[in-house]
């Protein structure tokens, strides 16, 4: 059933399963090659040192899962505090951040307030003091009429005297 053939690659034996038939085991087929005798006696010890191992693998496993399983229940009851005051956390960040947009927003509106009633006073201020400049060009004006009048007043009149030359 099973032919050997020589692995030009490696030098090694290999066996080649293309005539395999409908047989139950591929091991009972080369067990009843006497030259694959060797190779089976060789194999059986490490298969079933390998079937070991690999078994007390799958018990290492499903002891990690357990208690995976475990600690995931462990930590979940000492996470269920740490939630709860992240959350108070958060929420007492947010109420403080809330308060202190009120606090900018009120004082923003004082300050525009104040900024306004000084801006009346200092236009209120303009204003007088243009009354004032016009006032008193207003009086150098009427000044300036009566210095004229007076100038005037004072004055000969030559208009009835002809000059002779």
């Amino acid at each position: 059933m099973w032919r050997q053939q020589k692995d030009t690659m490696h030098g090694q034996l290999r066996f080649d399963c293309s005539r395999l038939t409908a047989s139950p085991s591929p091991l009972r087929c080369l067990s009843a090659c006497p030259s694959a005798r060797p190779v089976l006696c060789a194999a059986a010890p490490l298969q079933e040192a390998f079937l070991r191992t690999e078994e007390k693998y799958r018990d290492d496993m499903r002891l990690l899962e357990v208690r995976l399983q475990k600690m995931g229940q462990e930590d979940r009851s000492r996470m269920d505090p740490l939630r709860n005051v992240h959350e108070q956390v958060l929420d007492t960040i947010s109420s403080i951040q809330n308060k202190t947009a009120r606090v900018l927003q009120d004082q923003e509106r004082d300050l525009i307030r104040a900024f306004r009633a000084r801006l009346a006073a200092v236009t209120v201020e303009l204003e007088n003091e243009r009354k004032k400049v016009r006032g008193r060009g207003e009086e150098r004006a009427a000044r300036s009429t009566h210095r004229s009048a007076r100038r005037r007043a004072g004055r000969p009149k030559s208009s009835h005297l002809v000059r002779a030359d």
